[in-house]
């Protein structure tokens, strides 16, 4: 059996591991409240700024000074990695940043009341 682990998956995993059984396994998904529409906006005017800047080959000012490199231009919308043992981690990244040493790297803009956990997951391809 091959399952497909997305950041959403593994955020189940941690709030309800029963529902995260049920949603990998039994194919039942976990049901959905309402959902506001100020996220869904919010980040239709995160990417509309960052997409700004990209243009003019610049760094949004919110980020400046905080890292180095530069939005690029023409990645994947999605990223995904196959594992041996039927495995897939997969994700919808907002934006990428090429750093000065040339490393990649994806990130995801949150629009939530409170911050998010710090994830960071580093695969190294040889």
């Amino acid at each position: 059996m091959e399952y497909k682990l997305s950041p959403s998956n593994l955020n189940l995993l941690e709030g309800c591991p029963r529902c995260f059984l049920l949603h990998m396994v039994k194919k039942i998904k976990r049901p959905m409240g309402p959902m506001s529409n100020i996220p869904i906006k919010m980040d239709s005017i995160i990417k509309h700024y960052f997409n700004k800047y990209r243009d003019l080959g610049q760094l949004p000012p919110i980020i400046e000074g905080m890292v180095t490199g530069w939005l690029v231009v023409g990645m994947p919308k999605t990223l995904k990695y196959e594992m041996e043992n039927d495995i897939t981690l997969w994700g919808r990244r907002d934006d990428y940043l090429k750093l000065e040493d040339g490393n990649m790297v994806a990130f995801d803009h949150k629009t939530k009341s409170k911050a998010p956990k710090m994830f960071i997951l580093h695969i190294s391809f040889n």
